[in-house]
């Protein structure tokens, strides 16, 4: 019996000490860790020695770049249910995946590069279900980025009282093209109808706008006609799972609400209007697409430029701007998710050019 019971006691010691980590609960608090050293865009090192290798986000070097500025933030390890450990016991030794909160603003890190667009999905083939416990952290900042871009800045200005004068509009709802289609020369028909610049309704209202600045066609009527529509510019969705695009009189007869590629329509018929050259730009990434409008500044001066900014937004000392070069000229964005011309261009991975060109729209990418 004793002997029984003296081998009963060993077993348990052994079921005690091989015990699985699956039983440590990992919403425990563990002592404070802090990130010591970036290795690349999804691994870093903890002042205790411990490697962290992020789950469920690949490696970039601009993932990098972000995580060399958290180094000594402190973090909390949360480990995979699939291959749970207890983080209390981790060493320099150690070399582990996990999810890290950081502490200062309880984000997940890993979910904060997939939403700055700093990283991609990666499922680490053995632990399965990193994928499913990953999207749980990153479920919002997935739904952000499939989102249609937002300003990054609206003004206080009151235009309640902006004098502008405008016949009555008669609406045409007839109309051969309603949509952006994947043929390019589709869209060349449609953006004949839609940017209704010589239409008397919608010159008017350009004429409006950049009068209030002297002189022939100059860059400063260009600020005054993307300042009064972006700071009124309401923005409004297509019906779900279907698409339209509007003309600039109807935007305009509408008080300025609609998408993107209204706005962009809008700036580039306007253009157009008081003898400008302009272009719109259809741009997509892997989770969404945007339109925005640009504005043929070859004969510019660019410094030129940079000093008209510089006195009409001077709360946000512009030292650089946006500007894109290719066979038909050099062109300065006029986004309206941007608070300015020449803001920044949003960030996409396929790009169709469409510019007006003597008397006619071209298509190219």
């Amino acid at each position: 019996m004793k002997r029984f019971i003296l081998c009963l006691s060993i077993l348990a010691l052994l079921l005690i000490a091989l015990w699985p980590e699956e039983a440590y609960d990992n919403k425990k608090p563990h002592k404070a860790l802090a990130i010591k050293k970036v290795v690349d865009g999804n691994t870093v090192e903890l002042d205790n020695g411990t490697t962290i290798h992020l789950i469920g986000v690949t490696s970039t070097n601009e993932g990098m770049q972000k995580l060399s500025k958290l180094n000594g933030t402190p973090v909390r390890i949360i480990p995979d249910s699939e291959s749970p450990y207890n983080p209390n016991k981790l060493n320099k030794r150690s070399a582990v995946y996990a999810y890290l909160i950081d502490e200062n603003s309880k984000e997940c890190i890993n979910s904060m590069l997939l939403k700055n667009r700093l990283a991609d999905i990666n499922e680490t083939r053995f632990l399965k279900d990193s994928l499913h416990k990953f999207k749980e952290y990153a479920h919002k900042a997935k739904q952000a980025r499939r989102q249609q871009p937002t300003p990054i800045y609206k003004s206080n200005a009151d235009y309640n009282e902006d004098n502008i004068e405008l016949p009555d509009y008669s609406f045409d709802t007839e109309r051969k093209h309603t949509i952006w289609y994947n043929n390019g020369n589709l869209n060349l028909e449609m953006l004949e109808t839609v940017c209704d610049y010589t239409l008397p309704y919608t010159k008017n209202f350009a004429n409006q706008l950049a009068g209030r600045v002297e002189g022939s066609y100059n860059f400063r009527q260009v600020c005054e006609i993307f300042n009064y529509c972006y700071k009124k510019w309401e923005y409004v969705s297509d019906p779900k799972d279907s698409e339209f695009v509007a003309k600039a009189s109807e935007s305009i007869a509408f008080k300025l609400r609609g998408d993107c590629d209204d706005f962009a329509v809008l700036m580039a018929s306007c253009i157009l209007a008081i003898g400008g050259d302009a272009s719109i730009t259809i741009a997509s990434n892997r989770d969404s697409a945007h339109a925005y409008a640009e504005l043929n500044i070859t004969d510019m001066d660019i410094e030129g430029i940079k000093k008209v900014l510089a006195e009409t937004y001077p709360h946000l000392s512009i030292q650089d701007i946006a500007i894109r070069h290719d066979n038909y000229g050099t062109w300065l964005s006029l986004d309206w998710q941007a608070e300015y011309p020449g803001g920044p261009y949003w960030e996409s991975e396929k790009r169709s050019h469409y510019c007006r060109r003597d008397g006619s729209w071209i298509w190219y990418r």
